[in-house]
Formats: structure tokens, C-alpha cells, sequence
């Protein structure tokens, strides 16, 4: 099976699909609506694998349905408490010349590239028609486990913002207590848990990439240093970060 040429037609596929979504952004002069994308941008590759490379199999179902499920469910959560452009993609509009070059090159279309190696191991699994085995029961667990503590995360910090109205107020209950991103953490562990179900598969360990890329992604590029970087100038969330894990839960520091 050629799966360079699988990859090449799943990637065309992607920024095809983004650059619909860049459309969209030019017209509303919103550019974060590519968070709203990124999570159902994996369930068109998933179900793309799942369906056009037969036979089905019963593991390709599952890890398709996992990552619907996931895709589904953060896209959803991100529309539901989107209100106009996220204030860093806003901070890049001020910034740059040639705004909408650099918007389709380095929002959509990076993002679009990313998307695909991330979900490498779920088109390895859909297009290598193999069966179950104890892997799947072991990566299944721990993508469970991070799915439920990136719901909980979202979940408790949605009811935070709802409920609190005091300027400068940060979240440090619940999860939160733990780790300063547990709803990271929890996306982070869900792709761990995928890549283990992969390793069940001639060479499958090598997609190691894809949890590896996320992880680094959320925790040095584009996730904690970005939020946080909103907070510098806020004494509650400094006293809060020194006391707190940045991204895996362990017990607060005294």
C-alpha cells in the first residue's frame, strides 16, 4: 500500500477544507474561527481513511469513533463560547503586513499541515485493516482518561467565567487546583492514547511524532506560552503559577 500517496490525497483533502474555513474568517475578519475548524479537520481525515480504504475493520471503528467523538464535542465547546476574534489572533492582525497572505500561510494552512501529521496514527490504523488486540484496550484507557479530564477542564472552567464577574479573577479550583492546563494535559494524553493503539502495527511506534508534536505544541508554542503570556501583568495569576504544575496534575506547592 502506497501510503505516501494516502497521506498527499489526506493533506490536499485538509487545506482544501481550511482554505474553506480561511473564506469564511476573510468575511467575518475573524481568523480564530480556525480553532472552531481544527477539531472537526480531524474527523474528516479520520472518516476519509475509515471509508475509502475497505475493508472496514473493527479497530479502524474505534479509533474513527474516538476521534469524532473528541473532534465533535471541542468544536462544539469552542463555538458555544466564541464572541469575535480571540484577542491573540487579533494581536497578529495589528502586527502584521500582508495580513491576509500571512493569515492563509501561517494560520490556516500551517494548522492544516499539523492537523495531518497529529492524526497519522488514526490513517495508519484505518488503512492497515488490522485487528484488535490488548493494545487498543490499553491506548483506549488513556484516551479516555485525558477525553474526561479535557471535558472536566472546559466544563469547570466555563462555569468559572459564567459565574465569576470580579476583573482579574483566576480559576484554581477543581482540576485547575492540579495543574494550571489540565484541559491541555487532557488533549495531550487522548493522542498518546491513540499512538498506543498504532503501536499494535508493523512500525507503528514511529508515529510517535504525532503525541510528541501536540504535546510540545500546547506546552512551548502555541498553548500555555500563549495564554499565559495574557496574564504577565496579573499579581493572582503569578502567586497561582509558582504554587501551581503547568501542565501535568500533581499537588499544589505550599
Amino acid at each position: 500500500m502506497d501510503y505516501m500517496m494516502i497521506y498527499t490525497h489526506v493533506l490536499l483533502l485538509t487545506l482544501v477544507y481550511m482554505t474553506l474555513w480561511y473564506c469564511v474568517a476573510l468575511y467575518m475578519r475573524d481568523n480564530s474561527i480556525v480553532d472552531i475548524a481544527w477539531g472537526t479537520a480531524f474527523v474528516l481525515m479520520a472518516w476519509m481513511t475509515l471509508l475509502y480504504y475497505e475493508p472496514v475493520t473493527w479497530k479502524g471503528i474505534l479509533v474513527t469513533s474516538m476521534v469524532t467523538v473528541w473532534g465533535i464535542r471541542l468544536s462544539a465547546h469552542i463555538t458555544a463560547r466564541h464572541s469575535g476574534e480571540d484577542p491573540r489572533y487579533a494581536q497578529w492582525r495589528k502586527q502584521w503586513t500582508y495580513v491576509k497572505l500571512r493569515s492563509f500561510l501561517q494560520i490556516f494552512m500551517l494548522q492544516g499541515v499539523i492537523a495531518t501529521i497529529v492524526c497519522l496514527p488514526v490513517m495508519y490504523i484505518n488503512v492497515s485493516q488490522a485487528s484488535l488486540t490488548w493494545w487498543d484496550g490499553l491506548g483506549s484507557a488513556i484516551w479516555m482518561t485525558g477525553f474526561i479530564c479535557e471535558v472536566i477542564a472546559d466544563w469547570q472552567l466555563q462555569r468559572f467565567i459564567e459565574a465569576n464577574t470580579t476583573p482579574g479573577a483566576i480559576m484554581q479550583s477543581g482540576l485547575w487546583r492540579y495543574s494550571r492546563h489540565p484541559n491541555y494535559f487532557g488533549e495531550s494524553l487522548l493522542w498518546w492514547g491513540i499512538w498506543i493503539m498504532a503501536c499494535a502495527l508493523p512500525y507503528g511506534w514511529i508515529l510517535i511524532i504525532s503525541p510528541a508534536l501536540i504535546t510540545y505544541l500546547v506546552v512551548y508554542v502555541s498553548g500555555i506560552p500563549m495564554n499565559e503570556a495574557q496574564f504577565a501583568d496579573n499579581p493572582e495569576y503569578q502567586k497561582y503559577k509558582q504554587r501551581t504544575s503547568a501542565f501535568i496534575p500533581m499537588p499544589p506547592q505550599q
